[in-house]
């Protein structure tokens, strides 16, 4: 189904612009993504409602969208597998979210280790997305940073256990997209950008 609903709204927008092959499949791709965040949202909002979870789930989201926005991360090849990995997700943690509290203390310490991965990682692209931009890379890496700093500093101050757990399973799953050992897992190359000649930075 995401690949009948790219083609056809390609189709249509080539019936009035005229795209070259690059960007032909950068309107693709913007199109599967597009088609997949939707239903997928659509589906976790439904399962939530029926685990009573809507409120936890919606936080979760937003705060690991804030993380994801410029970290970037991995995209899985197949749509299966990413319903999978988003079902699991997001029917385990705001079920843990809902009925656990988690100490501060262990919040703050996956803040930091969140904090060194994105250093290290973040941002992560996928090889339809290569971030070849050498500048765009680094506005994304300290923009993450800035972004992980301050909510950290909402745990910091918040007396909000809701809150404080999702920061905190957002940080899990944010550091979980950008890790190498992922890509590995799911067969999905690394740094994409460093296929790319310096000239096309």
């Amino acid at each position: 189904m995401r690949e009948v609903f790219a083609d056809k709204n390609l189709n249509y927008i080539s019936k009035y612009y005229q795209l070259s092959n690059t960007e032909k499949i950068k309107i693709k791709y913007g199109l599967e993504v597009l088609y997949t965040v939707i239903t997928k949202t659509i589906g976790i909002l439904l399962m939530s409602l029926f685990l009573k979870t809507f409120k936890e789930t919606i936080i979760l989201m937003g705060f690991y969208l804030l993380l994801r926005l410029f970290s970037h991360g991995i995209h899985a090849k197949k749509s299966s597998h990413c319903w999978v990995a988003s079902i699991l997700t997001y029917g385990a943690f705001p079920l843990l979210i809902k009925y656990f509290v988690i100490k501060k203390i262990y919040i703050l310490i996956m803040s930091t280790i969140a904090f060194v991965c994105f250093i290290i990682w973040a941002p992560a692209d996928t090889p339809k997305k290569p971030l070849i931009n050498k500048k765009k890379r680094i506005i994304d890496k300290l923009l993450t940073l800035i972004i992980s700093t301050t909510l950290m500093f909402v745990v910091i101050l918040s007396k909000n256990s809701l809150i404080n757990n999702c920061i905190f399973f957002s940080y899990i799953m944010s550091t979980i997209s950008i890790n190498p050992l992922t890509y590995k897992l799911f067969k999905i190359p690394f740094n994409n950008y460093k296929k790319y000649k310096n000239g096309l930075n």
